[in-house]
């Protein structure tokens, strides 16, 4: 690549050329442009091309993948929060170059929080959902597998409280996919149930205390009874907190408990991911400016999977600074906290992203650092699942 990694730069991981191997797009906000590069398949990458791809500049911060014509290959969504908010669709075509479909204005001002893809309406096309803050709402969008979308539902969260992260899953097992709303100011998640037509009913509201301040909210089934429950995670006072769903709109009320950090003989620690050293990304030093920003705001990632093979849920995550950690789940509700990378050398960790980049149905993790040249390739060995073959 060609830039140096900015706070306002996000990095994704998809199947961008239809090839079934996983590739990187690194949207470069201060240029509106797009750099792939597309992957070999065994952890390394090709050589990137650049797409100059909007005519805008550091006002686009959100960005969403997914397969919006129905090519098998993986298309960006980008919001635009300048004088208006507009929604950019790019496309994916068979020459590995992404071509800007007709944009999608979005009635509001600078209030854009997020944007989410995910089949809301069971139609087998995805739809995209925009979240904004003033006026605090989620705007539902209905895809019709062709690159194009209609604006379906829009629903209000919480007035003057800010909508800080959200969970998409079928809690209820209805087939239906519900959105959960973390609620800071009101310390509250309001659960919206979603209907066959995309719509949603009324929020359901979940009381969860003043330990909720500055959590992050994940779902899955993390206590094993096959039900998706809620896990809040508080990683400054290094505590969490499940909520246990029960499959019919409701939760157990919140218990929070001390994570415990175990040692790093641990098979989901360095011992099970190696640094990628014969292939790193480096990119060329062309951007020296330091930054000041709000690391704790902006710098959190945490992304749930199995990486360590036990068929436990398990969290990777990072905060905001130089250290990549894991909450190593054991399916009982109970999670030990582990340190998967720690300051390497090249600048805070500005975010990550989980996918298997070699192939071997491991989940590995993608490294980007603040003011950085280098991209990270974490893969996963899994030393524990050969140990379970012998």
């Amino acid at each position: 690549m060609s830039q140096e990694y900015h706070w306002s730069d996000i990095v994704l991981d998809a199947d961008f050329n239809g090839d079934n191997q996983l590739d990187l797009a690194y949207f470069c906000a201060r240029l509106g442009h797009i750099i792939v590069l597309f992957g070999n398949g065994n952890g390394a990458f090709k050589t990137e091309k650049i797409f100059s791809a909007l005519p805008v500049r550091y006002q686009s911060k959100h960005v969403a993948v997914g397969d919006f014509n129905n090519d098998n290959r993986s298309d960006l969504a980008i919001i635009h929060t300048g004088s208006e908010v507009k929604m950019y669709i790019l496309l994916a075509n068979d020459k590995e170059i992404f071509k800007v479909n007709p944009t999608i204005s979005i009635e509001g001002t600078y209030s854009t929080r997020n944007i989410f893809v995910a089949d809301f309406n069971s139609d087998k096309y995805l739809d995209i959902a925009v979240v904004n803050s003033m006026p605090a709402s989620i705007v539902i969008f209905v895809g019709y597998g062709n690159g194009s979308f209609s604006r379906n539902a829009t629903f209000s969260t919480v007035p003057s409280s800010a909508s800080e992260c959200f969970a998409i899953v079928d809690f209820n097992d209805d087939g239906q996919l519900d959105i959960a709303v973390k609620n800071e100011k009101s310390m509250t998640i309001s659960v919206y149930f979603g209907l066959d037509d995309g719509t949603f009913e009324l929020p359901k509201w979940l009381y969860t205390g003043p330990l909720f301040s500055k959590c992050r909210i994940l779902a899955d089934d993390f206590n094993g009874d096959t039900r998706i429950d809620l896990l809040c995670y508080n990683s400054r006072k290094n505590l969490i907190s499940l909520m246990s769903g029960y499959g019919n709109e409701t939760f157990e009320l919140p218990k929070w408990a001390y994570i415990n950090d175990i040692s790093v003989s641990s098979n989901i620690s360095h011992n099970n991911f190696d640094v990628n050293t014969r292939y790193e990304v480096i990119l060329n030093n062309i951007w020296k400016k330091k930054l000041i920003i709000n690391l704790h705001e902006q710098g959190t990632a945490f992304f749930v999977n199995d990486y360590n093979c036990d068929d436990y849920a398990d969290i990777i995550g990072h905060s905001g600074d130089s250290v990549i950690v894991g909450l190593l789940g054991h399916g009982n509700s109970n999670f030990e906290k582990q340190t998967i990378l720690s300051p390497n050398g090249y600048g805070t960790v500005a975010d990550i992203a989980v996918g298997d980049f070699d192939n071997d149905s491991y989940q590995d993790i993608m490294v980007t650092h603040y003011g950085s040249s280098i991209i990270t390739i974490l893969l996963n060995r899994c030393e524990c699942c050969k140990l379970k073959k012998l």
